[in-house]
Formats: C-alpha cells, sequence, structure tokens
C-alpha cells in the first residue's frame, strides 16, 4: 500500500452552510444544476455550446433526404469501447425514428483483433466487400474518424458520403468529410445524441428527448466525460433518470433491480459492456443495447466476459509486477520516471486496464505493450499533470501510428524499433517530467467535524449527483480519532470494519484486513473517507466508506 500524501482542497468549514458552499465551489458547480433548474431542452438552445451549426445540421439532413428518395445504405461505423457502442446505438435509433427502414441501415463495430482501431483501411475494406455503395451510400463515423485522413479519402472515391461525429484530438490537417461534428468538450456519445436531436427537428419538425438519452448519458460516464461541465452534468442526470425505469431490457438484464448510480454505470455496466470488445467482438454488446429478445442470454456471455476480462488482467499485472520488481522492465528505479511493460502473453485486448493499474500503483506514466510478431500494440495512461501524448509525439519517429489524449493514449510499433524507443522515451521523461507530479497525493475537500455528518448532509450528496471525471464524490477527513467495535467481514477477512468513538455510525474499509490486528482503541487515527447512505432491508442507514487510515501525528 502507498504512503499518500493527504492535500486538502479547501479549510475546514465552521457551519453547515461553509460544507455546502465550498462542495458547490471546489467542483464548480451551482444551485440552479444540482436542482435540476437546466434541462435538455436548455442545451438544445444554445447550439454554439455543443459546436454544432445549422449549416452542418442542414447539409446532414440533405443527405438523409437524397438517401431516403434513393433508397442507398447507411452505414454506422462505431467503435468497440462504451462511449463507441452507445454512439452507434444512439445514431441507429433515431435513424429508425427518421424513417428509414431496418434493412438499409447497416452497423460495423470494428474488431480491435482484426480490424484495429478507428477507421482503419481493414475495416473499410470490409465496409466495402459488404456494403458496396449503391446511389447515395453514407458513411457515418462515430467515435473515430477525425484523423482518418487518407481511408476517408478512399472511402469518399469509392463513392461513399463520410459524416464524422467524434471528440478525439485534433491533428492540424482534417479529413475531407462531407460534414464533420466535432467536439472535445463532450463525449462521443454526447455529441451523437445532440446531433440526431437536431437532425430530428430538422426533418421531422420535432424530437423526444428521453429516446437514447440513457445511452448517451452511459456513454458520457463510462468514458470520463467531465461532469463539472453543465452540458455532461444535465446529460447523465436525465440518463440515470432513465436508466432506472429499467426501460431497456438489455440493461435491465445485465444489472438486475440494482438502483443506477453514476458508480453502477461506470464500474458496473460499463465494464461489462466493454469485455465483448475486449475480449471477442464488440458486436454483443450493441445487439444488448438493440435488441428485445433474448438478452438475457447476451447480458450473461457478457458477465461471463467479463470474469474472463478480470482474470486475464490480474495474471497480465502480476506478470508485470514481477517483472518490474526483478527489473526486467522499465520502471522501479527513482531515475525511471515512466513504466514500460512488454510481453507476448499480453492480451491485446485488457492492455489498457493493466496500463491504468500500474499507473495506479507507481504513480507514474505507464505503457503495456502486447507483442504479436513482429509488431506491438500499446496502451498508455498517465497521471494528472503529465500528458502521454506529448511524450509520444517526441518519439512518434519510432512509432507506426498513435493517438489518444492527455490522459489515454495508444501506438503501434515494430519490434526492432523497441529498444531505442524505449531508450529514448525513458530519457525524456526523466529530463522533462517533475518529480512532484510524481508524488502519490490524495486531494480531498476538507476536515470535517463529526457533528456535520448527519442526513442533511447526506441529502445535499446526492444532489451532487452522478459523480465522476470533475465532479468526485465528497472525500473527507476526520483527524486525532479513537476507533472501536472492530469487525472482520468478508469470508477471507480482506474487510473491516468500526466505529469512530462518539459517532454511532458505521465505517467500512474494504480491503484493510491486513491492517486489523494492527489497529487499537487507546491510539488516535485520521481516516479518509467518503460519506454515503446504505440502504439494507428497507431502512437506510449512513456510513463511511474509508479511503485510506493512518496514525494520527501530532
Amino acid at each position: 500500500m502507498q504512503n499518500y500524501t493527504w492535500k486538502p482542497k479547501n479549510e475546514a468549514p465552521k457551519t453547515m452552510d461553509d460544507v455546502y458552499s465550498q462542495l458547490l465551489k471546489s467542483r464548480g458547480l451551482d444551485t440552479h444544476l444540482i436542482y435540476n433548474r437546466y434541462s435538455l431542452k436548455d442545451i438544445l438552445k444554445k447550439p454554439k455550446d455543443l459546436n454544432i451549426t445549422k449549416d452542418q445540421v442542414k447539409s446532414f439532413s440533405n443527405i438523409f433526404s437524397k438517401i431516403k428518395k434513393s433508397g442507398g445504405n447507411i452505414i454506422i461505423h462505431g467503435d468497440y469501447d462504451v462511449d463507441g457502442i452507445t454512439s452507434t446505438a444512439i445514431a441507429y435509433e433515431s435513424l429508425i425514428t427518421l424513417g428509414f427502414k431496418k434493412k438499409s441501415i447497416k452497423t460495423f463495430i470494428p474488431n480491435r483483433f482484426r480490424h484495429g482501431y478507428g477507421f482503419s483501411d481493414k475495416s473499410f475494406d470490409e465496409i466495402k466487400l459488404n456494403f458496396p455503395p449503391n446511389k447515395d451510400s453514407l458513411i457515418i463515423l462515430l467515435d473515430c474518424g477525425i484523423t482518418s485522413i487518407k481511408v476517408i479519402k478512399k472511402a469518399i472515391r469509392s463513392g461513399y458520403k463520410v459524416v464524422i461525429i467524434d471528440h478525439h484530438q485534433q491533428k492540424k490537417k482534417l479529413p475531407n468529410a462531407d460534414v464533420i461534428f466535432w467536439n472535445d468538450n463532450i463525449t462521443a456519445s454526447a455529441l451523437t445524441f445532440f446531433v440526431f436531436k437536431y437532425i430530428e427537428i430538422n426533418i421531422l419538425g420535432n424530437t423526444n428527448l428521453s429516446k437514447s438519452v440513457d445511452l448517451a448519458g452511459l456513454g458520457y460516464i463510462c468514458d470520463m466525460g467531465d461532469l463539472s461541465y453543465p452540458i455532461g452534468k444535465v446529460l447523465t442526470k436525465y440518463s440515470l433518470d432513465a436508466l432506472n425505469n429499467n426501460t431497456r431490457i438489455g440493461i435491465k438484464n445485465l444489472i438486475g433491480d440494482k438502483k443506477i448510480r453514476s458508480y453502477e454505470a461506470g464500474w458496473v455496466i460499463g465494464p461489462r459492456i466493454n469485455a465483448s470488445g475486449r475480449m471477442e467482438d464488440a458486436s454483443k454488446s450493441l445487439d444488448l443495447l438493440l435488441k428485445n429478445n433474448n438478452t438475457n442470454i447476451i447480458a450473461s456471455e457478457l458477465n461471463n466476459l467479463n470474469q474472463l476480462r478480470q482474470d486475464q488482467t490480474k495474471s497480465m499485472y502480476e506478470v508485470a509486477i514481477n517483472g518490474i520488481s526483478n527489473r526486467n522492465f522499465v520502471g522501479i528505479d527513482t531515475n525511471q520516471k515512466v513504466v514500460i511493460v512488454h510481453s507476448k502473453d499480453f492480451h491485446e485486448g485488457v492492455i489498457g486496464l493493466v496500463s491504468s493499474k500500474l499507473t495506479k500503483s507507481f504513480n507514474k506514466p505507464s505503457i503495456c505493450i502486447s507483442w504479436e510478431g513482429e509488431f506491438g500494440k500499446a496502451s498508455c495512461r498517465s497521471v494528472t499533470g503529465v500528458s502521454i501524448l506529448s511524450l509520444l509525439e517526441k518519439v512518434s519517429n519510432f512509432l507506426e501510428s498513435f493517438g489518444g489524449h492527455e490522459a489515454a493514449a495508444g501506438f503501434v510499433i515494430k519490434r526492432k524499433n523497441y529498444e531505442e524507443f524505449e531508450k529514448k522515451l525513458t530519457q525524456i521523461a526523466l529530463k522533462e517530467i517533475d518529480s512532484s507530479l510524481l508524488e502519490p497525493t490524495i486531494s480531498y475537500d476538507f476536515n470535517i467535524k463529526k457533528e456535520f455528518l448527519n442526513f442533511d448532509l447526506l441529502n445535499f450528496i446526492e444532489k451532487l449527483e452522478p459523480f465522476g471525471n470533475g465532479n468526485p464524490e465528497p472525500l473527507f477527513a476526520l483527524k486525532n480519532i479513537n476507533l472501536e467495535d472492530f469487525r472482520m467481514l468478508g469470508e477471507k477477512g480482506s474487510h473491516i470494519s468500526f466505529k469512530v468513538r462518539g459517532l454511532d455510525i458505521k465505517s467500512v474499509y474494504f480491503g484493510g484486513g491486513e491492517i486489523l490486528p494492527s489497529l487499537t482503541t487507546e491510539n488516535m487515527y485520521d481516516l479518509l473517507f467518503n460519506f454515503n447512505k446504505n440502504e439494507w432491508k428497507g431502512a437506510v442507514y449512513p456510513q463511511l466508506i474509508i479511503k485510506d487510515l493512518r496514525p494520527s501525528e501530532f
């Protein structure tokens, strides 16, 4: 377990009003947002905020009108993660609403093992083979395409119209697509949702904002969309309401009757939808969202794939940790400011998850490479303040291709270039990454008084949801306290519970079993925790979910 430095964002509040105002201020939220005074209709009134213009909507609408008259095909090309899959489902449902027949709509989710990422040559070749251009054929690229200049040029020359709806980082030159919708402030699922709502209004004269909103918010949460951003905040609130109405049978089969909050969306539903694309083929997840029959079978398959994904991630992570500890891989020494692991035995579908775990464990940017023959596919993750994409740009001469964001990226490399790549990247990282950015730190809201931990605060915290990127769940500290009523939880005793003396609230520390023997009722401790509700047999109880615990410093 790492020894984290605790850093409060604010001074300790003196009153409950101070508690509320500090929680809002540090998240950039206002009372209009948390009390639902903004709506989806309000967002639609400001297309500039979405980076959508009337001319774009008109051009896209005209393409649809021509296709409807000529009977051409529409191919929806998505991506194999949750954002890409939900974007594809949103577009499909909107095309049905616009009156297109199912037989004229083709969905295509690339297989990461056969086609690679994005709108690739292999993706286009398969589309052209299975859905050759006839009359006015259209390819809609969702959650991809903004950097696919050469492939899009080939598609247009072959007779296709091409429209892009993407949020990934642009390059200096843009593709020569017929229409490009782009906004890097929101996810592809959110952008797709609003684009098609404008199209429906333009063609039909009206739109149903509740249709597909569940998918738009699900993609937003799972793709780490900024939840302090008003558009994302409003969209995900409506989305969670829709998800909890259980109108989409596939989601219900996947999660049962559980209440769906941001946690369940991001950490229960999301990984299972992602699992098919990581381990096999993402089309299963698309079927789960769009079909009404046999979704219980698909949900079961996704649960099994998710378990396989978890097992693969665990075993690969252990291999990586052992290799780093033995210095077979880069990362353990203090003069190594980046972690790099690689193996022919690493499953390509989960290298991103392993990279995330390595970054969390070492608090350094990390790269995980899966070798197949002479080529390696890599997934990268980074820490706050360090752009992994910027680092890759400085060693791009060793790479076949690369792309992504500041916090996450990927690339393809030839094996013969690896040694020089590793050497150069570690040198650049050592020189350019400020060591202070690699110190394991937990930022929390503030130190809180025990008397402030009540149901009024719990109800206020609920209004701050959904939590996620840009809007973290409130994290508090209690200092110089005594603990009592220690109990071991779980079959293997991996978890513990206890109470803070003078506070009749149960505290649960998941994964804290190993420290139980060292805890006493005499010593004083500091706690970092989330404060939330535990619903059990119809009753609601407050609880502390412990994130870190240490002896008090006097």
